[in-house]
């Protein structure tokens, strides 16, 4: 029987430019691979791939990667004039740190980090998009705003200085958009992170407070891994933000799911001892999404996350999480409902 996970290993391998054996000897279904390929983030790669190692798919999944490239064209666009809009404004304290990672596959929702607050940037985003800010319960605790603007692609999920699902990390909110990199994608250049601030991301925004992670999260922390990084810069990251228990769980499941789709380990074996403590569990691929024990993972780390801000004399951090954690437990709730409907 062919299961989820064989689907999972597969698309990991043939994303990764390993085998392709079993796509070549077991024809997918097209409509489960789509909606696999679509949910994980990784739609227009895959159709990518599989035309390179001469696979044509069938006309479900064709049509379906095709109206995916509208949709990245269009959030693309979106990017442009929130980029544009900002310059002109002299709101030039920002950075779009995970809208690229997946590049040519764009979230659903693209992050705008910015240092400027609510009251200066919300007004030139809403004249520049013709939309109004929305502040759920999730964007309030997060210190966050939310723009959707019909046929842009995406929506526009803006940060005001802070990151996290609480919005407890502010000084690495600063220091991320102060070592901003540039860009080029087609013929613009943005604003983007270094790969060691984007592992860092993954560790304290993939696991905190979440169910899952994508497929696309798996892929770009593979490949950003291989083509090398600078693991010092990372650890100084994870530990000065206290997630590095979050960083630690985050890539025993991606260096676990990488075993079982090449068969051999991504971490180097010093880094894995110096990073990978504990024991987190395991993941299940569903729906192009990785999920782990969430209850026991997520409280697990935010304890640690607490003990690291008590730690520090840092009691407003820690205030803002013992008094945060029961509304955002509640606010992501009410989002993914509503996402869901």
């Amino acid at each position: 029987m062919i299961t989820a996970s064989h689907y999972a290993e597969a698309l990991v391998r043939l994303l990764l430019r390993a085998d392709n054996d079993w796509l070549l000897v077991h024809p997918p279904h097209w409509d489960l691979l789509r909606r696999f390929a679509r949910r994980g983030g990784v739609l227009v790669r895959v159709a990518d791939r599989l035309a390179e190692i001469g696979v044509r798919p069938a006309p479900v999944f064709r049509a379906s990667a095709e109206l995916e490239r509208r949709r990245v064209a269009a959030a693309l666009a979106l990017i442009q004039r929130v980029e544009d809009a900002c310059h002109e404004a002299g709101l030039d304290d920002f950075v779009f740190a995970k809208a690229f990672r997946h590049f040519p596959d764009i979230s659903t929702e693209v992050d705008l980090l910015t240092l400027a607050p609510p009251r200066a940037i919300n007004p030139v985003l809403e004249r520049a998009l013709g939309v109004a800010p929305q502040r759920g319960l999730a964007e309030w605790v997060a210190h966050a705003s939310t723009f959707r603007v019909r046929g842009a692609g995406a929506e526009l999920d803006v940060c005001h200085g802070r990151l996290g699902v609480l919005g407890e990390h502010v000084a690495y909110a600063a220091a991320l958009v102060r070592s901003r990199r540039r860009i080029t994608v087609g013929d613009t250049a943005f604003h983007t992170a270094a790969p060691e601030h984007q592992l860092v991301l993954q560790g304290m925004l993939r696991v905190y407070g979440h169910r899952s992670f994508r497929l696309a999260d798996v892929i770009y922390t593979v490949r950003a891994i291989r083509e090398g990084v600078d693991w010092d810069t990372v650890l100084r990251g994870a530990r000065a933000t206290g997630t590095e228990s979050g960083l630690s769980c985050y890539l025993s499941y991606v260096d676990r799911i990488h075993q079982r789709a090449c068969d051999a380990p991504l971490l180097d074996p010093v880094v894995a001892a110096a990073l990978v403590r504990g024991n987190w569990g395991d993941t299940v691929f569903e729906n192009g999404h990785f999920g782990f024990p969430a209850v026991r993972v997520g409280g697990g780390l935010y304890v640690q996350f607490l003990a690291h801000a008590l730690g520090r004399g840092d009691w407003r951090t820690a205030a803002r999480v013992t008094t945060m954690l029961p509304l955002a437990a509640v606010g992501v709730m009410t989002r993914a409902l509503a996402v869901r409907n």
